[in-house]
């Protein structure tokens, strides 16, 4: 028996998020940071949704994600411009 196999690969880049982070607010979806003692919204555009992770797009606007932004993970009642 002869079986043919395809297989293709895909590169993505960008930021590698657990979906435990993702949030929604204002009806769009992105992550809260910490900075300091400050919690900020940052908007993302996911490229790719894994099983528990996304890929976000790596933008270099002034409100996008950087890559050394501490993302929360878990946390109730989030909002931008909250103090810790």
């Amino acid at each position: 028996m002869l079986l043919h196999i395809s297989i293709k690969f895909k590169t993505y880049n960008g930021f590698k998020i657990k979906k435990d982070a993702l949030r929604s607010y204002d009806n769009t979806e992105g992550v809260f940071i910490k900075t300091g003692n400050l919690i900020s919204f940052k908007p993302i555009e996911v490229i790719y949704r894994g099983d528990n992770f996304v890929i976000a797009k790596n933008e270099n606007s002034a409100n996008s994600l950087r890559l050394h932004d501490e993302i929360i993970i878990e946390g109730q009642d989030l909002y931008d411009g909250k103090l810790i």
